[in-house]
């Protein structure tokens, strides 16, 4: 027998188009885990908080965005209506790096769980304690070209089954005083 083995090692291409980095969503105003600032809430400004993109995968077509909170015990009167979502918005260009605060230009805006209204509502808890918000970003590999009228959590988490390819989130919160 002349057997000859041969071993090699076989290394990804080195091409710019692969991301070597994790997709991270953050703020330039508060860290995962930390406090969200007064002025995204009804106790200040009431705007939408900047969020920051990074290491969006390549093949990205576009990404998502939501803004919720698990709700406390109902109180009286009140109907059980899932997760409080503050911020819905979708069809964000994968370029993006920076949403400022207050903006409402980038992405499509969906409906807030207050009035069906579209665009942000800021988180305005009643009781004491600390509540914990969760901004979650989603890398799609398509656009999702919903209408933003009745875009809520739910039709948007429904849209993207089968298209996120990745997902990243922090949590904050808040104590009103």
């Amino acid at each position: 027998d002349n057997t000859i083995l041969l071993r090699t090692t076989i290394q990804a291409p080195k091409s710019s188009a692969v991301n070597t980095q994790p997709f991270v969503v953050g703020s330039p105003d508060f860290a995962d885990g930390g406090l969200l600032p007064k002025d995204y809430t009804c106790d200040g400004l009431g705007i939408s908080p900047a969020i920051t993109f990074s290491g969006v995968p390549s093949n990205t077509v576009s990404l998502a965005l939501i803004m919720d909170t698990i709700p406390g015990p109902l109180r009286p009167g009140e109907v059980d209506i899932g997760n409080h979502f503050y911020l819905i918005l979708y069809d964000i260009p994968p370029s993006t790096k920076l949403i400022p605060a207050g903006s409402t230009t980038i992405g499509t805006l969906g409906e807030n769980f207050q009035g069906k209204k579209l665009g942000y509502t800021p988180p305005c808890s009643q009781g004491s304690g600390a509540k914990i918000y969760t901004i979650a970003a989603f890398a799609l590999n398509a656009r999702l070209d919903l209408k933003g009228t009745g875009t809520t959590e739910k039709v948007l988490l429904s849209a993207m089954e089968g298209k996120v390819i990745s997902k990243s989130e922090i949590k904050v919160r808040y104590t009103r005083i």
